[in-house]
């Protein structure tokens, strides 16, 4: 038997669901705050991206060329996959050897659900 705290219970994680849909239909990236990204030339090592990622806590660190265009991004999976496993030299190796080049980029006034999409799509 069904108990009415359960159907109320019920209404309200329904009315949360809605909630979520509706900001992830028309919320833009934006209202999700993202900090300040780390950029780096190519020049860059290894070592001084980890650094920086441990010290600001990020994921990556974005790859700019002197105009301060967008290159590439370096992440934790690159560390990973293209340092780590292959055994590079950290203090060595520089960024434009082993980034992921030309990264799609989205703007804080995309939606929410096409960086979702994007993302979906592209892997990751």
């Amino acid at each position: 038997m069904v108990e009415p705290d359960d159907l109320e219970r019920s209404g309200d994680v329904e009315s949360e669901l809605q909630e979520i849909r509706g900001a992830l239909f028309d919320d833009q990236i934006s209202v999700l705050g993202p900090e300040d990204a780390i950029c780096l030339r190519e020049t860059a090592t290894v070592s001084d991206a980890i650094e920086r990622m441990l010290a600001r806590r990020q994921a990556g660190v974005l790859v700019v060329d002197a105009d301060g265009r967008l290159t590439g991004i370096f992440t934790e999976r690159d560390v990973l996959t293209r340092v780590a496993g292959p055994r590079r030299d950290p203090q060595k190796t520089r960024l434009a050897e082993v980034m992921t080049r030309d990264p799609k980029a989205l703007t804080a006034g995309d939606r929410i659900a096409f960086a979702v999409h994007c993302m979906r799509v592209d892997g990751y």
